[in-house]
């Protein structure tokens, strides 16, 4: 799992969201009063929709891309979508703009449900989801794609699985204790991979992995069409051209950061992290970042 920090200071559900609080540890309960927001772990959007996607431990949220316009950020509300409140662990878009994700069950599932959702798809943008495959046997902690390929790290394994035909079947890849994939941009047989043991690269679509040394120590790493970038436990944001092996030292987040994704939304090129204030973007690769205007609406 990534980084763990819940989301604090959700005092009520039309309070602004105003930062977040690190639990010191695994029995130290957030302080808000409003648990329902807990967790972030990806985010997402789906081509013309106006709004971003952000998966969480309890379920799929969205907030309209108003909030994160450039020149005038407007105070949007996050919303839940859908009925499934699943543990979205695992969320992106396929080439295709097809949504894809992966998580637990939702605390409210029947004990009988199985405790791994496998590979899930959505053509509604979240608001329902079909069952792929591996269901009771995956659970992808973080999901990329591309042109022809699906790639997820699975938890239960610590192994990269892919698949080449939409997910309906996977070949085991290398094993590793990353817990971010990112697929360069420029080369689609570059792999990408960030965790507790620093980067590792991959020149085979995540066959082997080699560990990059030079490279700094990201436990996030993520890609977009057009860009690379990647963030350490501190926060130090760090970008990489793509097609190359050369990183650099871009920006800083505040604290360590929960999440760490990059969207493309239009021909824009969107970061977004989760720190110590609260979801975060960047408009500028990296080297500024601005809290997000959101508010806590419990239902649509």
């Amino acid at each position: 799992m990534r980084p763990t920090k819940a989301l604090a200071a959700l005092a009520a559900t039309t309070a602004v969201i105003l930062g977040m609080a690190a639990c010191t540890n695994a029995t130290t309960a957030p302080p808000t009063a409003d648990a329902s927001l807990e967790h972030v772990h990806a985010f997402a959007h789906v081509d013309n929709s106006p709004v971003v996607l952000v998966g969480t431990h309890t379920g799929l949220w969205k907030f309209a891309l108003t909030a994160v316009d450039p020149d005038r950020p407007r105070e949007a509300p996050l919303i839940p979508v859908g009925d499934d409140r699943f543990d979205v662990m695992g969320l992106t878009t396929t080439p295709q703009d097809v949504l894809i994700a992966s998580g637990h069950p939702a605390v409210t599932a029947p004990t009988t449900a199985p405790s791994n959702r496998g590979l899930l798809r959505s053509e509604d943008s979240g608001t329902t989801w079909q069952t792929i495959s591996l269901e009771g046997k995956a659970d992808f902690h973080d999901l990329t794609t591309a042109a022809d390929s699906v790639l997820g790290l699975n938890s239960t394994t610590q192994a990269i699985l892919r698949s080449d035909d939409d997910g309906a079947t996977w070949t085991t890849e290398a094993t590793t204790t990353a817990l971010s994939l990112a697929v360069d941009s420029a080369n689609p047989e570059i792999l990408w991979a960030a965790g507790p043991d620093g980067l590792e690269r991959s020149t085979d679509r995540g066959t082997t992995l080699t560990p990059s040394p030079e490279a700094p120590p990201l436990v996030h790493v993520a890609s977009s069409a057009y860009s690379i970038a990647g963030a350490t436990i501190d926060g130090t944001v760090w970008s990489l051209d793509p097609g190359s092996a050369t990183w650099s030292q871009v920006g800083q987040l505040e604290g360590q950061p929960q999440a760490f994704d990059i969207i493309d939304i239009g021909d824009k090129t969107v970061q977004f992290a989760v720190d110590d204030r609260a979801i975060v973007v960047s408009h500028d690769n990296g080297r500024t970042w601005t809290p997000v205007p959101l508010t806590l609406k419990q239902n649509e």
